[in-house]
């Protein structure tokens, strides 16, 4: 038996989410609730796109943590066991430092161990990881108490991962964006890659003193391993046009393992495509 782990933003507010939290919910196989790279079984939809109504209630399933709403960026599928979270209910509750604090994307290790990355605060927001136990306890082998947060670039004023996975070699890599007010007074956010070692810290032989960039995009929102160790990193691109507007572009980079923007994909290591609404 298999179940489904979601990561949930609560929002307290009624606008920005306020502490993330884990959910287990009963035997599942589904698609993720937001874009990825890797394929997941497809169980929550009959394959003529109805709702299975052997899941949950009527093929729905919600769940109230006692927030004013709560969303799911998240979802893996791990081993079942008895309880999850410290009072066995299923729900875990982890407050990274600042608030608002957001679980953007999930990866399961190979040992049952549970990673999530997000960010921790707003505006500025900067890159939080946490690593839990099958049973959802802190892993306090991980970071600082199970939690690593403050993750910024040099020179950089705010960072967010948007996407996680966990090497072969145990290595953990983000997806995300690192974001500066240049001198115009502008914002700029460019993609950003992170790499940790499998104790949480920042890997120093990846990219610059463990990040990678791309400026040629704004941010990732998914990520994965190429059969040829390439990490590929897909999000959006914004192009400035001569009327002054602008248009956004769906991308994907790719970065050599080392953290270098592999050039042999597409142009110099960027390929974009352009999809027009109603097309």
């Amino acid at each position: 038996m298999w179940q489904m782990l979601i990561s949930l933003c609560l929002t307290l507010s009624g606008r920005y989410p306020s502490r993330p939290a884990l959910r287990r919910q009963p035997a599942f196989r589904g698609p993720a609730s937001r874009p990825h790279l890797e394929a997941l079984e497809d169980r929550c939809l009959l394959s003529g796109g109805a709702l299975n109504s052997t899941f949950g209630n009527g093929g729905l399933v919600t769940t109230a943590i006692g927030a004013r709403s709560a969303n799911a960026n998240a979802i893996l599928q791990q081993p079942d066991d008895t309880t999850f979270g410290p009072s066995g209910n299923g729900i875990v509750l982890t407050h990274f430092g600042s608030n608002p604090d957001t679980i953007s994307d999930m990866a399961l290790q190979p040992n049952g161990k549970i990673v999530v990355a997000g960010r921790s605060g707003y505006s500025p927001g900067v890159m939080a990881l946490a690593r839990y136990t099958a049973n959802g306890s802190l892993d306090n082998t991980f970071g600082t108490g199970g939690i690593v947060n403050g993750v910024l670039p040099a020179g950089y004023s705010s960072s967010q991962a948007e996407a996680v996975l966990v090497e072969s070699n145990g290595l953990i890599v983000t997806a995300g964006a690192a974001g500066y007010v240049n001198s115009q007074g502008a914002g700029v956010s460019n993609l950003t890659l992170a790499r940790f070692t499998s104790s949480g810290q920042l890997d120093t032989t990846f990219g610059s003193a463990g990040f990678a960039f791309n400026t040629a995009l704004d941010s990732a929102t998914a990520l994965a391993v190429a059969a040829n160790g390439d990490l590929l990193a897909a999000g959006n691109a914004l192009q400035m046009n001569a009327d002054q507007t602008t248009t956004r572009h769906f991308a994907l980079t790719a970065f050599l393992p080392g953290g270098a923007v592999d050039p042999s994909i597409g142009t110099n290591g960027l390929v974009t495509t352009t999809i027009t609404p109603g097309g």
